[in-house]
């Protein structure tokens, strides 16, 4: 049987093998302890928010970033994660500034579904925004 790479179906079954080809070494990357290569991993995922959870996308690469010692790169995440977090509790006052990632290949949080609830708890989502903002104070010293 023939397939045509360029039919609508067979583009949408590559683009989940590819999304399941990266969920799958992020998790073997992280057990592994290549922290470096799960970071990557993460941050790569970050394009397939409309397909993957977003807040969960943006928590784990941040954290990520945070392993492997890149707190610049920790923080815009993270920020994005925390602005995430607001918009799933109340989605009627979102809004979410997309600026830091115009031009890149991640969706806008506007064109992604935001799940119906947070899966971290209030304390787990504050421990987050403590290291945010003592991030920002750090960088406004």
């Amino acid at each position: 049987m023939q397939v045509d790479p360029t039919s609508p179906i067979y583009q949408e079954f590559h683009r989940y093998l590819l999304i399941a080809h990266l969920l799958t070494q992020k998790q073997e990357a992280r057990k592994a302890g290549l922290k470096g290569l799960h970071y990557k991993l993460c941050v790569s995922l970050l394009r397939y928010t409309t397909e993957i959870r977003v807040d969960q996308a943006f928590y784990e690469a941040g954290q990520a970033s945070r392993a492997i010692g890149n707190d610049h790169m920790a923080f815009v995440l993270l920020n994005r994660y925390l602005d995430l977090y607001d918009a799933i509790e109340d989605p009627d006052s979102a809004s979410l500034d997309n600026a830091l990632f115009e031009g890149t290949d991640i969706p806008s949080p506007y064109d992604v579904p935001l799940p119906e609830k947070n899966f971290l708890s209030v304390s787990q989502k504050d421990e987050v925004g403590d290291w945010v903002l003592q991030k920002n104070m750090d960088i406004g010293s």
